[in-house]
């Protein structure tokens, strides 16, 4: 994973790659917490920043038959993108992260993009998700077959019960298809 940041605080412009171990290096007052808590900032909100278009047609046919299915290998084609829109996402969040007035990052950068080898691989994975009510009643269910690029998606909750804004159910979904995107990441 590779991370640029410009006109952050006191940095100009930086770029550093994360590894098992990395290290942030320099003298006082060069900007290395910055660039460190910007970084955290994304790690700890990126499932909230990153997402997916799921289609009305796919959340129809859902409520309709009780199960329907998303080809993930378009998405995944799209890292780059979803990683680009997230980063803008997060710059405008900046102020916040930081508790800080907004004109000191109007003109800051923060990108985040994937070395092709570490780019996500849908088919091998499996994935299985339940989302449950508070009264610990299944809801929706999301799942991917080892070896498979769909993600099926079914409704558990009895047809009466379906009372799942479609907005929330759409949320739900690109939720899930970003975690088993970026989870190994």
């Amino acid at each position: 994973m590779r991370i640029r940041v410009g006109n952050l605080g006191i940095l100009k412009q930086a770029e550093f790659e994360l590894g098992e171990l990395t290290l942030i290096c320099g003298r006082n007052n060069t900007g290395k917490t910055y660039a460190t808590y910007a970084l955290f900032g994304f790690l700890w909100h990126w499932r909230h920043l990153l997402e997916v278009e799921v289609s009305d047609q796919t959340i129809d046919t859902l409520l309709r038959d009780g199960v329907t299915r998303v080809d993930v290998e378009p998405h995944a084609m799209e890292v780059d993108k979803i990683l680009m829109r997230g980063c803008e996402a997060y710059t405008r969040q900046l102020p916040r992260i930081f508790a800080s007035k907004a004109d000191r990052f109007k003109n800051t950068t923060f990108q985040v993009s994937l070395e092709p080898e570490s780019a996500p691989a849908v088919r091998p994975r499996a994935f299985k998700r339940t989302i449950r009510s508070a009264k610990d009643d299944d809801l929706l269910s999301l799942s991917k077959t080892e070896g498979e690029k769909d993600l099926v998606i079914s409704l558990v909750m009895d047809k009466e019960k379906r009372a799942l804004p479609s907005e929330i159910i759409k949320e739900i979904i690109s939720k899930g298809i970003i975690e088993l995107l970026f989870d190994s990441v």
